[in-house]
């Protein structure tokens, strides 16, 4: 291990040329070997099939977990945590459901907004590492976390797809580009975070991509309709999220407006 911010640290991706070009700890050819001797293993995967094989499959963390503490920071649904966290508890390891609210900046300040579906025996053995990284609360059992996240995601598509449709139709009607902005932002001032993408076209700067945004409206979707709401505006979103993918499904979110120019 390598040493990190106080932490020894060793890293693990999919695709390890992007675990090396981060340029700190140690970084080892499978799942299984980063987390040996590890007392807090942090995972973040794209979606409930990642997570599922990461885990579960050859050389996978269930395989290797030993009376360990999983901080699982994916947005991939409720469902699978519950899995895991069952699976996990064979070895005496425990899953913190633990979704990151924030951007990258956040992420370098170390104030991320951090909800966790845990116990507080849970909570305390993995203090140090939720410190470093923000501000930490416990919203119920494992599962309760990735709900709200979910919902938090679904309100984010939503009123960014709002914003879209509402800058364009505003330059459309003459008003002026920045005036549209500065009024919408008045009623949403989150979106004043994606300036660039709304106001300068500006989408290179990815913290939450386009296939992201609709990988979550999917599985809040799925959630939702289950326990039995009716979703026709987030299944609109979704609609719109999804259609401007195949162009542009690798820029950030705000680059829905092109769904609205094409």
């Amino acid at each position: 291990m390598t040493e990190v911010g106080g932490f020894e640290l060793t890293l693990w991706n999919r695709t390890r040329s992007r675990a090396e070009e981060i340029g700190v700890g140690t970084v080892c050819d499978t799942a299984a070997k980063a987390i040996e001797g590890a007392d807090v293993v942090v995972t973040s995967l794209f979606d409930p099939t990642a997570l599922r094989q990461v885990f579960l499959g050859p050389d996978g963390l269930v395989q290797a977990a030993d009376h360990q503490v999983f901080l699982e920071t994916s947005t991939a649904g409720p469902d699978v945590l519950t899995e895991l966290d069952e699976t996990l508890s064979l070895s005496g390891s425990q899953l913190i459901d633990s979704p990151l609210l924030g951007s990258t900046g956040a992420v370098l300040a170390g104030s991320l907004d951090i909800i966790l579906g845990c116990t507080e025996a849970a909570m305390e053995s993995a203090r140090p590492v939720l410190a470093a990284l923000g501000e930490a609360r416990i919203v119920g059992p494992v599962g309760a976390a990735a709900r709200l996240k979910l919902l938090h995601n679904s309100m984010l598509a939503i009123v960014s797809a709002a914003t879209a449709e509402m800058m364009v139709a505003a330059v459309a009607a003459g008003i002026d580009k920045s005036d549209a902005f500065a009024m919408l932002t008045r009623i949403s001032p989150y979106m004043k975070r994606r300036e660039d993408g709304f106001l300068h076209e500006k989408f290179d700067s990815v913290s939450f991509a386009m296939t992201g945004v609709v990988k979550d409206l999917d599985l809040a979707i799925d959630l939702f309709h289950r326990n039995g709401s009716a979703l026709p505006v987030t299944a609109l979103s979704r609609e719109l999220y999804a259609d401007a993918v195949p162009k542009h499904g690798h820029l950030d979110m705000s680059a829905v407006i092109r769904r609205y120019q094409n």
